[in-house]
């Protein structure tokens, strides 16, 4: 059968359709349902013949074997010490790097899980170099694409991405061969040079502005880069990095990438990335760091106009700041924050009208804790409720602390979360669930009367980020209720000036070009309990730092 089917494959059989939008021949039928035009004619001889004269063309082969495909899928046996280790244990810790291991005795499948945290001073040095980690990542991501898809066929997976420190790589997928799709990434880091060249290199350059133009563009993602502007005593925001790419040449990326292998700490590693970018330790003094400031007693507003010419859109987030991480204090503002759940959507969203897009949110700032309330409005008010009790929120939040995994992957992915950030409180879901049991309404009480407006004050640290929408400036503009000023301030300048030519790179075809620096709006402060903030480093200058924390392990 199968013969006969190969017999009929000739030249003399083929049946070739064509379609095209002009055709050069006549087209003398029409098909009967859809009216279509179309012709039919024999194939020329001259074609016949060259067909069958043809030679083997040797550019068409048989793939090479995947090298990635698994054969072996034994589970390691496990044993009774295995059983009775619950978090991941530090097995090796040098100058160079830290390794974590965790053995799985639950789902017992023949899968690894490896990540690497590559973490070097450049990521918070300067906007330039932050930039540039983040270009690094994307031209490294696509020279690996077409050496990795075999591991992609032998369901073998990897990510690479740039976080707040430095580059995380991730690898997952059958146990055999997943250390060479480690050695081809490592490996590819450390022939970057070799392998960028100047068309790589541009392309790239110009989706990466696109990326950060299109992100700043939105007014979500421009007001969680003006709060962690204001937290942090080093943000790059994407208006920042956008600005930074058109410094960024191809020496200056070459320059980069040898720098970045030069000098880097390596969380997680193993011996081959070790030994292929032979790397040198960081000085205590290089850890990168960051650091969070302490809000000041009050409330602050930043409100900015939005870079969307044609968005009439306006997002408020309210974020307050409560301190250093305990467990208590998490565990009140995550009651607190159920609490407000339900009343957040039915008052603010479904009463009042404010927006069609209203939440509250835990905020946990790199060990720091606070809460924020946001709504995609054009005014705000928050009004306190409490309707279910105690008993029943308090419940609800410990069922899904205590629900068990279904993947391995969330198992890894909170022991990671804890390495990453170096707080190595493995056991965190059960101190949570604890310390929730203990805790009485007096004392969400007293937490709240400490934290809100209408309270004590003792500790109301509040700061309202509000993009505004181009409709409703213009609403101001006319209302004219109190006078408003407008003004440009460079990020890290305290001069009021729009970002230089020079620092401007071209942007979309389909937008025009407004500076691309933030636009304050400032209100009458003789009007305003609040206190508007004119001007991200000059806001920051005075501020406390809250110490990082260390946990020694």
């Amino acid at each position: 059968a199968i013969k006969e089917v190969l017999s009929a494959l000739t030249p003399d059989d083929v049946n070739i359709m064509v379609s095209c939008k002009d055709p050069k021949k006549e087209l003398d039928k029409i098909e009967p349902w859809f009216q279509t035009e179309y012709a039919v004619s024999d194939i020329p001889n001259d074609w016949r013949e060259t067909w069958r004269n043809a030679k083997p063309d040797e550019s068409f082969k048989m793939p090479e074997p995947n090298i990635f495909l698994t054969s072996n899928f034994d589970i390691l046996p496990i044993t009774e010490a295995d059983k009775n280790v619950q978090y991941p244990v530090k097995i090796h810790y040098n100058e160079l790097c830290e390794v974590w291991y965790r053995r799985d005795v639950i789902f017992k499948l023949p899968v690894a899980y490896m990540n690497f945290y590559l973490i070097s001073p450049l990521s918070l040095s300067t906007s330039k170099d932050a930039t540039a980690m983040g270009l690094y990542v994307q031209i490294l991501r696509q020279m690996l694409i077409e050496e990795l898809y075999p591991a992609i066929v032998a369901d073998l997976n990897c990510s690479i991405t740039a976080s707040d420190k430095g580059i995380v790589l991730k690898f997952y997928g059958y146990n055999e061969k997943l250390d060479l799709l480690l050695e081809a990434v490592v490996n590819c880091m450390a022939r970057f040079n070799n392998y960028l060249t100047p068309e790589l290199f541009a392309a790239l350059k110009d989706v990466q502005a696109k990326y950060y133009y299109n992100t700043f563009l939105k007014p979500a993602k421009l007001s969680k880069d003006l709060r962690m502007s204001l937290l942090l005593q080093t943000h790059w925001s994407a208006v920042d990095k956008y600005a930074a790419l058109a410094g960024i040449d191809l020496l200056t990326m070459k320059e980069f990438a040898s720098n970045f292998i030069k000098h880097f700490a390596a969380t997680n590693a193993c011996n081959k990335v070790l030994e292929i970018l032979e790397f040198a330790p960081l000085l205590p003094a290089t850890q990168p760091e960051i650091c969070v400031l302490e809000l000041p007693l009050g409330e602050h507003c930043c409100r900015v106009k939005s870079f969307n010419a044609e968005d009439t859109n306006s997002i408020v987030t309210n974020y307050y700041q409560s301190g250093p991480f305990d467990i208590k204090s998490y565990c009140i503002v995550e009651l607190i924050m159920m609490f407000m759940e339900e009343p957040v959507f039915d008052v603010l969203r479904t009463k009042e009208q404010l927006g069609y897009h209203v939440y509250s949110s835990l905020r946990y700032t790199f060990g720091i804790v606070g809460f924020s309330v946001t709504v995609n409005c054009q005014a705000y008010k928050y009004r306190k409720q409490m309707k279910k009790e105690l008993a029943e929120i308090r419940s609800s939040l410990i069922k899904l602390k205590t629900l068990k995994d279904i993947h391995l992957k969330e198992e890894v992915n909170r022991n990671w979360e804890e390495i990453s950030s170096g707080e190595y409180m493995f056991d965190r879901q059960k101190q949570e669930v604890a310390c929730l049991e203990g805790i009485k309404m007096p004392e969400i009480r007293k937490w709240l009367v400490n934290h809100v407006q209408h309270g004590s004050k003792h500790n109301f640290r509040k700061l309202s980020v509000q993009v505004v929408g181009i409709a409703e400036i213009k609403k101001i503009k006319k209302e004219q209720v109190s006078p408003i000023l407008f003004r440009k301030v460079r990020r890290g300048s305290k001069e009021r000036q729009p970002l230089p030519q020079s620092e401007q790179i071209t942007i979309p075809d389909s937008v025009s070009s407004t500076g691309h620096s933030l636009e304050f709006i400032i209100s009458d402060q003789k009007n305003h309990s609040k206190k508007f903030i004119c001007g991200i480093e000059e806001f920051k200058t005075d501020l406390n730092i809250y110490p990082v924390t260390k946990i020694e392990h």
